[in-house]
């Protein structure tokens, strides 16, 4: 764990390298992995020519939990 110095040290950086802006860090946790969870899917099926089976496995996920992230996410493609 380190000495109280060394904790205080490291939670400042945190703070200096991600502020919260008063917001609930787990509110900009699921933001930022919706946002990026976007993207890869995205671009899978961009790459993948929509074809979703591809697409999964460039994921590395089953093709019916894209089905269900495409849903989830409202991606068109």
């Amino acid at each position: 764990m380190g000495t109280r110095e060394e904790q205080d040290y490291f939670y400042n950086m945190f703070d200096e390298m991600w502020p919260t802006d008063g917001l609930p860090i787990k509110s900009k946790l699921n933001d930022e992995i919706t946002e990026l969870e976007t993207r890869l899917i995205t671009g899978a099926m961009v790459y993948a020519s929509s074809n979703k089976t591809k697409a999964a496995k460039e994921l590395g996920i089953s093709r019916e939990n894209l089905i269900y992230k495409l849903k989830k996410l409202k991606i068109t493609v």
